[in-house]
């Protein structure tokens, strides 16, 4: 039996939730990370039918995961110490840094982490090599709705999602998009509801996503799975306040060919914005979305990877 565990029995700690507002909110994306998370991965093991139970207590013929709140991570690794489980799995809404946490993500009770996506797996695994053998990449899935737009052939109708982004790339965007007569609707992170903003994505033909850093991207996933093709500015590098400096795609670590395209600054944007445009009959966003991440299809890959944990670890 799977045992999913978000926090300690029957203790409520403030610490751990304040610690989340002020720190992993950074590339999780304030509460709603490890939120959705769990979220996503209840409503795919329904789909798939793989029984599972929540925050109940611990016993020797489980899998315990725990998925976030670092106090609920240390319990599970004082019960694996003591006998009381055997498997144990982390992540992926616990740390930033694999350092955090007096390095908790490098106990060796652990059998195996969870990270979304390749940058972050990377990154732990330069500044903590021991997790090179038991780290893996989960990315969470979303809902897929039923209502979808087709792709259009002649896109005139754009959400421009500033999340984190300079003044100049923004403005640079939106002039852009004027001169080619593109009408615009604009959503500053902070300022509305996931209610609105899937409205948004039903009255767009296509996203352009301003933001330095995500771990996985869930807001982008949202859109591919509406059909909506995105062009993404991808600074191409961020560096932590510890001085921890990380390269490569960081904006949309998910992003294929087949959702859309990067662009990396002011001074590539027009060229990019065209070469999206006229590609625009050939994304497939939401077949895309489905197949790699659903939340069925990443309640598969989760089991499938569950399955490799325990049998790697009998042998």
């Amino acid at each position: 039996m799977l045992n999913i565990i978000t926090r300690p029995p029957k203790i409520f700690f403030k610490g751990a939730l304040k610690y989340y507002a002020s720190r992993v909110a950074i590339i999780f994306g304030r509460v709603r990370g490890p939120a959705s998370v769990l979220a996503s991965m209840k409503q795919g093991l329904v789909e798939i039918s793989y029984p599972f139970i929540i925050n109940d207590y611990v016993r020797p013929d489980q899998i315990v995961h725990v998925v976030s709140n670092i106090e609920a991570l240390k319990y599970a690794i004082d019960a694996k110490r003591t006998g009381k489980i055997k498997r144990l799995v982390a992540g992926p809404n616990l740390v930033v840094l694999p350092t955090d946490h007096k390095k908790i993500a490098e106990s060796s009770e652990i059998d195996a982490f969870l990270v979304p996506s390749v940058w972050v797996r990377d990154m732990y695994v330069r500044l903590s090599p021991v997790l090179s053998k038991k780290i893996h990449i989960w990315p969470a899935g979303v809902a897929m709705p039923e209502q979808y737009k087709k792709i259009s052939t002649t896109p005139q109708n754009c959400l421009l999602f500033r999340k984190h982004a300079p003044d100049d790339v923004y403005q640079h965007a939106l002039d852009s998009l004027s001169k080619k007569n593109i009408g615009v609707q604009e959503l500053h992170y902070g300022n509305f509801s996931q209610k609105k903003y899937f409205a948004a994505l039903e009255k767009a033909d296509f996203m352009i996503y301003l933001q330095e850093i995500e771990s996985q991207g869930l807001a982008l996933q949202e859109a591919w799975a509406r059909n909506l093709p995105t062009l993404v500015w991808n600074k191409g590098t961020f560096t932590f306040k510890e001085g921890v400096t990380v390269e490569g795609n960081l904006s949309a670590p998910l992003l294929t060919e087949a959702v859309g395209m990067l662009f990396s600054g002011t001074y590539d944007f027009e060229e990019k914005l065209d070469l999206f445009l006229s590609q625009f009959g050939h994304y497939r966003p939401r077949s895309y979305c489905e197949q790699e991440l659903s939340n069925k299809a990443s309640a598969t890959k989760y089991v499938k990877l569950l399955r490799k944990i325990y049998t790697d670890h009998n042998e």
